[in-house]
């Protein structure tokens, strides 16, 4: 009962932990089309026959968009978030219970729970958009949680579970036609899945039979949808559908898998690392030869979801995500071994790799947070962007694009697609995106100085955004009433930005002049203070350089008081 309740109170840490960016992610790419294609019956047929056969994850997203509000439906995601990762944990007590020349342990193991929920993360092709993003979670984060649900169910079936009813059929069945109906490479991989158990599993093969029967239903409705093959017919898949089936083959396995392997670095690792391990001990232990061949089994899935995107013009990023999810089964199977080693052996084994995964967990998720929660901000200013101009009736509404802030992995930023639906979803005619150069959260989380002195003609300077990065870096981002760049001189291309402090220090910097950034009816600059001090800055000089003829043209200087 103990373990029970450290296992829950590890769960609701986790929990929390997945939220806290959870709801600070904006809405973005195909929410917006999500939204507007709503549940209806016309438009899922609509969908259906004309773009994607994945029923279940687009309902899903349109589901949520349309009828919880924010805040529920990111924490429903994070939720499912865990929901995976509990599942996953589960997978190696229910091969052990099976056993019956061992002794069952029926609990579960909060170390696991952290191992498979930090490798998830820190080993994710692309987090932000799989685990995230809604619509991208519905197509990646929810299809692996019904896979692990349907096999947990599978396992629990067909190992520990003495008497098998109905009802018990009818939930195997309608988790195997979720898991079935769900993404392209996660529903043949859970097929593929249930024909291992069906051989390994020969004391209930009715029971494996009816997810089977399930999975291959789900299997056929998704993958036959008209709409995979009219998305598929696109010109500019052309380069890749033209070309033979076995050309595809050869150039998937060669060009393409290798790259795609790579992505489970740290999984791999952490496999190696704890096979190494028990192979050390191996006298010291006896292991379970069946959760070896399920921990096998786990691997050869990953490999074969991979496999299975031959046809698909294009395998990188969130289409990874199926091969990850098919890897965090072996680790935790193999971790689960660990603990029939003695003390000493499995705490140094178990503490080396939980500092192995929080090395890079940590680091990672605390940059990740605080995009998401920049990205967020960034997100509020564009929408009071939109409801001024939709407001005042303008056209053209244009806004910042967002200002990604530093990652741990690039990849793990959410979807940055402009989807062409959000003006209807505003309600407006057009938005555009304006590039952005600085991080323009600090707009509202930045108390400014107020300058609003004249520089030259009708340019003045109205205030100075002082703050440090998440670099802890000093920066200052400068506000003006007009495009300062508008009044360079030809061949100009760079502006100077010369800060004098009161003690007579001073830092010079250069700024390539496009990459001033429009933010409603301002325009900023934004650079490194290389130290100093707003508050002892006395003297703020700008001016503009013409890099080729290494001239300087006009300059303005400002005194502070």
């Amino acid at each position: 009962m103990k373990n029970k309740k450290y296992f829950f109170l590890n769960a609701f840490i986790i929990y929390v932990i997945i939220l806290i960016p959870s709801l600070h992610t904006p809405m973005q790419s195909d929410d917006y089309s999500y939204f507007i294609k709503g549940i209806s019956f016309d438009k899922t047929l609509a969908h259906y026959m004309s773009w994607s056969g994945r029923l279940v994850t687009d309902f899903t997203s349109s589901f949520l968009l349309n009828y919880l509000p924010y805040t529920l439906y990111e924490m429903v995601n994070a939720f499912v978030f865990l929901l995976m990762c509990i599942a996953v944990s589960l997978i190696p007590l229910l091969i052990a219970n099976s056993n019956k020349g061992e002794k069952k342990c029926y609990y579960p193991s909060s170390i696991i729970l952290w191992l498979v929920f930090m490798a998830y993360w820190i080993a994710n092709p692309q987090l932000g958009h799989t685990s995230f993003w809604i619509v991208g979670s519905a197509n990646y984060l929810w299809t692996s949680m019904w896979a692990s649900l349907y096999i947990c169910y599978l396992l629990y079936l067909a190992n520990v579970k003495n008497v098998v009813n109905k009802f018990h059929y009818i939930g195997l069945f309608i988790l195997g036609f979720l898991a079935g109906c769900s993404n392209e490479n996660t529903s043949v991989s859970v097929v593929l899945f249930t024909i291992f158990v069906f051989f390994i599993e020969k004391t209930r093969r009715k029971t494996t039979v009816t997810g089977l029967v399930a999975s291959i239903i789900g299997s056929v409705i998704m993958l036959g949808a008209p709409g995979n093959y009219v998305r598929l017919s696109n010109p500019l898949n052309a380069y890749w559908t033209e070309v033979s089936t076995i050309k595809q083959l050869i150039w998937h396995v060669v060009g393409r898998m290798p790259e795609a392997i790579a992505v489970y670095l740290h999984i791999y690792l952490l496999l190696i690392a704890v096979s190494l391990f028990l192979l050390w001990q191996a006298d010291k232990v006896k292991i379970n030869k069946k959760a070896l061949g399920y921990a096998s089994l786990f691997i050869i899935l990953s490999i074969f979801a991979n496999l299975v995107l031959t046809k698909s013009p294009g395998i990188g990023g969130r289409g990874l995500n199926t091969g990850l999810f098919f890897l965090l089964p072996s680790v935790a199977i193999l971790v689960f071994e660990l603990y029939k080693l003695p003390v000493k052996s499995k705490i140094f084994a178990k503490s080396a790799l939980l500092c192995y995964c929080a090395l890079f967990f940590i680091p990672s998720y605390l940059l990740f947070t605080f995009m998401m929660m920049q990205a967020n901000i960034q997100h509020e200013i564009q929408e009071d962007i939109i409801l001024k101009g939709k407001k005042q009736r303008t056209e053209n509404i244009s806004i910042p694009n967002y200002f990604i802030t530093r990652l741990l992995k690039k990849s793990d930023v959410f979807d940055l697609y402009k989807s062409h639906y959000m003006p209807l979803f505003y309600g407006v005619k057009k938005i555009t995106w304006d590039p952005s150069y600085f991080n323009y959260a600090i707009l509202k989380t930045v108390t400014p100085t107020i300058i609003n002195k004249n520089l030259t003609g009708d340019l003045n300077l109205i205030a100075v955004y002082s703050y440090k990065s998440i670099e802890q870096k000093n920066r200052m981002t400068f506000e003006f009433n007009k495009s300062i760049s508008s009044y360079a001189q030809n061949g100009d291309d760079t502006l100077f930005i010369r800060l004098v402090d009161k003690n007579n220090n001073f830092i010079n910097q250069e700024i390539p002049l496009y990459k001033e950034s429009r933010i409603d009816d301002k325009y900023y600059f934004d650079i490194d203070t290389k130290g100093l001090n707003l508050n002892n800055i006395k003297l703020i000089s700008f001016g503009f350089y013409n890099s080729k003829a290494k001239q300087h043209s006009q300059r303005f200087e400002l005194a502070l008081p």
